[in-house]
């Protein structure tokens, strides 16, 4: 996007930073998406077997892909390039390493590590075999 779509964000005060936050916690379309995609890919997920099967990574995978190319899309369409969302993010942190900013990087630094994916996916597939019918893998808080 051009630059002056930049200049006006700023110019109303919303930093790429709080739009992003806005759509990861609130925008519906981005938590369907993902719940979709962990709805389809839980029986993928043995829950006797306490070893990860190799086949987990590619999961992972396809999971961060889907993940890191919603993020970048919306970033991009806001006139921002990854660059620039991670530079003000680390402006935020350096800031604020308590604030809501912060907050946000920590959240998708977790949600994009492997061990909290598995562990994601195990709860999602546990709930799957219990109650097949009312199942939310992805807590939003609003």
């Amino acid at each position: 996007m051009p630059r002056e779509a930049k200049d006006d964000d700023d110019a109303k005060g919303e930093s790429i930073v709080s739009r992003v936050s806005t759509y990861f916690f609130r925008d519906a379309t981005f938590s369907h998406r993902l719940e979709a995609w962990v709805e389809s890919k839980a029986s993928e997920i043995d829950l006797e077997q306490e070893e990860l099967r190799l086949g987990y990574t590619d999961l992972y995978d396809e999971f961060k892909s889907l993940y890191e190319g919603m993020l970048e899309d919306y970033i991009a369409a806001q006139g921002y390039s990854i660059k620039e969302f991670y530079e003000e993010l680390r402006a935020a942190v350096d800031r604020d390493p308590d604030g809501s900013e912060a907050m946000l990087g920590q959240i998708i630094l977790a949600t994009t590590d492997f061990d909290v994916f598995m562990h994601m996916m195990r709860d999602y597939r546990q709930q799957q075999q219990s109650t097949p019918q009312m199942i939310t893998p992805l807590a939003r808080s609003g």
